[in-house]
Order: C-alpha cells, then structure tokens, then sequence
C-alpha cells in the first residue's frame, strides 16, 4: 500500500504514469472540499485508486498509512486483483493438507517398520536359544550313546551270570530309552525347520514390500531390449499419470517382465519396484480411478508383490469370500481388502 498527497511532486510523478485513479480516471475528485485527495495504490497492478472511488473510508486509510510508515507487511489489492491471490491461497492450503497426510503416512509406515524389525530380532533370539538347546540335546544324546556302549559291554561281561529274560528286560529298557530321545531330537529339528521357514518368510515379504504386479500391459516385440523396456516405462507413466499419483520415472528402482518371452501372444506380467514403499502406496490407494480411464487401461490390473505363502492364504480368503456371498441375500457383497499379511474379508453393501 502506498499514500500520498495530490500536490506533492513524488504524488504527481505516480499519478502521471497511470493517469489518474484507476476507478474513475481523473486525478482530482467531483464535489471536492479540500485541497488534500487520499489515495492507495494496488501491491499488485500498482495503480492508484481515489479511496473514495474504492469505498475506503478514512479510519482504513489510516490504519494503512500506519502500517505503511511503521513498515509493516499489509497489502492492499483492487477488486480487479484480489481472485487470483485468493485461488492461490486456497491452492497452497490443499497442498499443506496433502503434506501432512503423507507426513502421516510416512510416520506409520517408520513405525510398522520398527514393529517389524524388532520382530525379526525377537524371532533370531529364539533361533539362538533353541540352537544352544539343540547343542545340549546332542552332548546329552553323546552321553547317552556313552552308557548304552557302556552297557552294552557289561551286558556282555554279564550275559554269562544272569539268565536271558534278565537281559531281555534290560535290552527292552535300553531300546524305550533310546526311542526317547530319538522323539525329543525329532522335536526340536522340527522346532527349528519351522523357526526358519517363518524367517525366510519375513525376509521374502520384506524385499516384495516396495514392489507391484501389473496385469495386461501389451508387450511390443521389438528388437532389442532397450525398445521393450522403454515401450513398458512409457506406457506404465502414462498409467500413473493418468491416475494423479505423482510418480515419476525417478521413483522406479527395477522394471522387468515375469517370465520366458512365448511365441502365442500371451502378454507377462510386468514386476515394477519402487524405491520409497510411499509411491506404491499411492497408487494402490488410486485404483479405484481405473474404470474411469481410457479403453487401453481399463483391462489393467494392479496387485501387490506377494510371497507363495501369502498368494496362497489370499486365495483361500477369496474362495472364502466367494462362500459367504453364496449364503448372503443379495443386498451384499464380500471382498478380501488389505496388504500381504494384514488382508481380511469385508463386507460391503451393494450400490443401488
């Protein structure tokens, strides 16, 4: 905001360049009473306005004056110019509220790592205890094959004085004993194959959890590889940016067709792998935009990266689904929602 008198030279060197206010045109105001006219001039279009012509009335014009001498950062903008900063205002207060969202996401994704990691530190402690388990059970199994030798050779020094049921007896003892350990060996084997299945199956969730499988993309068949890839990226940014997620090719860390290339025209899967699980996250959360888009991307199916244990328990959830539906009236559906690991079946009322 600027102010200044009509009869001083630096109001006159303004005035002249815009020729007079802006609202009405003239330097000097109709039905003028005094020698002093108040002006304000537009931060934006910087042209100057009689307050009068803008309906300022003087306690404004005052205060604006103050803060103008006091150097304070108010503005002031003409009706001609006051939409736009308004747009770009409401613009900005979106894009915070998206930027915090993401923060927040961002936030629960650290924790679930850090609830995972000290899962996986609490799972190799347990293998540690029962491989020193394991180690006892052998020392004990050593010592128990020592006194059968042991007493396998005083069975011989004693087989002359005692009689054969006595041996039997010791024998039948000897073999119960034996089949013991053999039960209690067998267990922690079997402890410890579990214990290693379950780890290998965290560490094989853990490198898909960045990763997506995209159904149904059409597969070029160029010469070289190069061309093959670069028709798949083209085409998967297209779908990403047609879903407003915001991913660019910098955010992939791998693309790469599943499987040997064949000869009947059956398009392969294509594995997509991100550096940031955030990406990914957004563009699951935007499938439901598939339908809406055009004809080439509506047969494309988007699904997590799942491990054989997790694609199988998914589709036992499915044919589970699938049963309940059967029984149900009619009024709803069942669907299996979730990440790997975490999916379960809800139940959804149908649209009407």
């Amino acid at each position: 905001m600027s102010t200044s008198g009509r009869k001083t030279e630096s109001r006159k060197a303004s005035a002249s360049s815009v020729d007079g206010c802006k609202a009405c045109g003239e330097l000097e105001l109709k039905d003028q009473k005094t020698s002093e006219v108040k002006w304000v001039e537009c931060d934006v279009c910087q042209k100057w306005h009689h307050i009068a012509c803008i309906g300022l009335d003087d306690r404004d014009y005052e205060f604006l004056k103050r803060a103008k001498k006091n150097n304070k950062h108010i503005f002031w903008l003409c009706n001609d110019c006051k939409e736009a900063p308004f747009e770009m205002m409401k613009a900005i207060t979106d894009l915070k509220e998206k930027q915090e969202k993401t923060e927040k996401d961002i936030c629960l994704m650290k924790s679930e790592t850090a609830k995972l990691e000290c899962g996986v530190e609490k799972l190799k402690v347990g293998v540690e205890k029962l491989e020193s388990k394991q180690d006892k059970m052998e020392v004990v199994v050593s010592k128990l094959k020592q006194e059968v030798d042991d007493i396998k050779s005083n069975n011989n020094s004693l087989r002359a004085e005692v009689d054969t049921s006595l041996a039997e007896v010791v024998k039948g003892e000897l073999n119960k004993k034996m089949h013991e350990v053999e039960h209690n060996m067998e267990h922690v084997q079997q402890t410890l194959q579990e214990t290693r299945a379950m780890t290998d199956e965290m560490a094989d969730h853990e490198s898909r959890r960045n990763n997506i499988i995209i159904y149904n993309v059409p597969e070029v068949d160029g010469p070289t590889s190069d061309i093959r890839y670069n028709s798949d990226m083209d085409f998967c940014m297209q779908l990403f940016t047609k879903l407003v997620t915001g991913c660019a090719k910098e955010d992939i860390k791998r693309l790469t067709r599943l499987g040997q290339r064949q000869d009947n025209g059956r398009q392969r899967p294509l594995l997509i792998e991100f550096y940031e699980r955030t990406v990914k996250n957004i563009i699951m959360e935007s499938l439901n935009k598939l339908r809406m888009l055009e004809e080439k991307f509506k047969k494309v199916v988007v699904v997590h990266d799942m491990t054989p244990k997790e694609r199988q328990e998914c589709k036992e959830m499915v044919q589970e689904a699938k049963r309940l539906e059967s029984q149900e009236s009619g009024d709803f559906i069942y669907r299996v929602r979730g990440s790997p690991g975490m999916m379960k079946i809800i139940k959804i009322r149908k649209r009407m």
